[in-house]
């Protein structure tokens, strides 16, 4: 096995721990946390996606662990030493603290049932392919004033909305 797959089973392996642990909504929370389509954590969750290392950083990160601490505890799962995993943590990342609505969405989430949930995915996901699409529109227009110079007077945005 190749050394970068090795270290992304470790994340891998990981990640699947820690959604198991924290069960229903997880997927939903992570996707908030780190700005990406619910979809796509299912697929990098599921081994039909991967994710880049730098959403790798950012999941470890959301799900209250450092990256190398993270990297650690799933080396340890896929080598198999017991008694050595620090289970998944609880209390969420530094910084909601600051943040009491994301502790009240945590304490929701709890309670809804499959439909509501169903419900939440599908407007993250909306959500995330909106925000795509306007990356993917502003690097458009950034583009095209860098390689046109006539537009440089044009301002980046005309209208408020």
């Amino acid at each position: 096995m190749a050394n970068s797959e090795k270290t992304y089973g470790y994340f891998y392996k990981m990640l699947s721990y820690v959604i198991a642990q924290r069960g229903h909504g997880a997927q939903i929370v992570l996707a908030i946390d780190t700005g990406v389509s619910e979809a796509h954590i299912s697929q990098i969750i599921s081994g039909k996606g991967r994710a880049s290392f730098d959403l790798q950083v950012a999941i470890a990160r959301a799900l209250g662990y450092g990256y190398l601490d993270f990297m650690e505890q799933g080396r340890r799962l896929v080598e198999g030493e017991p008694g050595k995993i620090v289970s998944a943590v609880r209390e969420p990342p530094a910084g909601y603290e600051h943040r009491p609505v994301i502790k009240n969405i945590l304490k929701m989430l709890e309670d809804l049932d499959d439909s509501d949930l169903r419900d939440i995915k599908k407007m993250v996901s909306e959500k995330a392919k909106l925000r795509k699409c306007e990356r993917e529109i502003e690097a458009s227009k950034k583009r095209k004033r860098e390689n046109d110079p006539d537009l440089e007077h044009v301002p980046k945005r005309r209208y408020p909305f």
